[in-house]
């Protein structure tokens, strides 16, 4: 059963994952002060996939601690 669920959901998401940090390597530049856009008072210029793989991480790591608090009494 668990091959199964590799082979179908895991190996799918893989690669669409891959074709989605290749397509997307154009560095791009974070900005937190969106009041001057010349020099900001921070600012981080990395690839796209990397601003797109590191929302995926963070809201997967919200999720398990937001299920992890609410099934802590079970």
């Amino acid at each position: 059963m668990r091959k199964l669920l590799n082979l179908f959901f895991v190996v799918p998401v893989a690669i669409v994952l891959i074709f989605l940090s290749v397509a997307n390597r154009h560095w791009v530049t974070f900005s937190l002060d969106p009041l001057n856009t010349e020099a900001p008072a921070f600012a981080i210029s990395l690839p796209f996939f990397v601003f797109i793989f590191a929302t995926l991480i963070i809201g997967a790591l919200i999720g398990a601690c937001l299920t992890w608090f609410s099934q802590g009494k079970h």
